[in-house]
C-alpha cells in the first residue's frame, strides 16, 4: 500500500475532464471576466463547444495555455533584465568616460599641455 494519498475527488474531476470556463477560471484563483479578458487579446486557452452546456476547457488545452503563458513570462523576464543590464552598462561607461583617468581624458590633458 502506497503512503501517498489520492487528491480529493473535486480536484480528480477538474483534472481529468473537461471544465467549463468558471471552473477554469477557479483552478487558476481568478473571476470569471479574466477568461474574457485574455480572449481579447488572444491569449485564453482553446476551448470546444459542448452544446446546450457551453463551452469547454480539456486538460490538454489548459496544459498547453500553462505552458505558453510559462514561456511568455520567461521571455519577458529575460528582456526586462537584458534592458536593465543593458542600462546599467551605458551608466557606466558614461561615469568611466566622466573620469579624469579615462584614456581619451589623459590624452586631451597630455594635449592640451603640449600646446
Amino acid at each position: 500500500m502506497s503512503k501517498t494519498k489520492a487528491p480529493p475527488l473535486a480536484k480528480q474531476i477538474l483534472v481529468d475532464c473537461a471544465m467549463t470556463i468558471e471552473q477554469w477560471a477557479a483552478r487558476h484563483g481568478h473571476p470569471r471576466g479574466w477568461f474574457y479578458d485574455l480572449k481579447k487579446i488572444k491569449r485564453a486557452p482553446d476551448t470546444i463547444d459542448a452544446g446546450v452546456g457551453g463551452q469547454r476547457i480539456t486538460p490538454a488545452a489548459d496544459r498547453r495555455w500553462e505552458a505558453k503563458m510559462l514561456r511568455l513570462t520567461k521571455g519577458a523576464k529575460a528582456r526586462r533584465a537584458a534592458e536593465r543590464r543593458s542600462a546599467m552598462a551605458a551608466k557606466a561607461g558614461k561615469i568611466a568616460a566622466a573620469s579624469p583617468k579615462h584614456i581619451w581624458q589623459r590624452r586631451r590633458a597630455a594635449k592640451q599641455a603640449a600646446e
